[in-house]
């Protein structure tokens, strides 16, 4: 979708340097690690309700300026912008991990039902970022048959409101998540 959005900067590489256009395939990795690391460090100190609001917040930050990323015309700067943005959204995500897993941990052995099910929490837990990647690949491919990209011909426009919507479908859900943890997420009565 991106290359035929900004084929000067993805196929022919005129307007950005082809290294360049390849850190968007692993730029997010690097955002998520130091999102794990440090997150897991300021869960302890500033508790799972305020690292989990903040790490929503930082996730739905990161899908609003993803989902309009593909509105900036010149190449080079969507490039730059979209890496900026991939990399936000991956520190997000990745204190979500030890935000979501301690608190699904912590959540168990403060309830005498899941306190035997606490592994199967926290794997229930993660496996949300897999039913995530899945929906996310329904989503593109079902836009992609509503605007007729079926072929091996893709229109530059019809790519530009693909990308926008799969990101503004994140978004919605981080919407979601960012309310609920404002106003329905309670400290966790273990770390507490």
């Amino acid at each position: 979708l991106q290359t035929a959005l900004y084929p000067e900067c993805f196929k022919t590489h005129e307007a950005c340097p082809e290294t360049v256009t390849h850190v968007q395939n692993y730029i997010q990795i690097c955002g998520i690690i130091v999102g794990m690391l440090l997150f897991g460090f300021l869960g302890d100190v500033i508790g799972r309700r305020w690292g989990s609001r903040t790490v929503a917040s930082i996730m739905l930050s990161g899908t609003i300026l993803l989902t309009f990323a593909p509105l900036v015309a010149n190449p080079a700067t969507f490039l730059n912008f979209y890496i900026f943005a991939a990399t936000w959204y991956g520190f997000g995500v990745g204190g979500e991990y030890p935000m979501a897993s301690s608190s699904a941990a912590e959540r168990s052995q403060a309830d005498d039902k899941l306190r035997h099910r606490r592994g199967e929490q926290v794997v229930l837990t993660f496996s949300g970022q897999g039913m995530g990647n899945f929906v996310n690949g329904c989503v593109i491919i079902i836009f992609m048959a509503i605007f007729g990209m079926t072929g091996p011909k893709l229109d530059k426009t019809a790519s530009r409101n693909v990308l926008m919507i799969q990101f503004a479908v994140g978004a919605a859900v981080s919407v979601f998540l960012v309310l609920w943890r404002y106003f329905k997420l309670q400290e966790s009565k273990v770390s507490s």
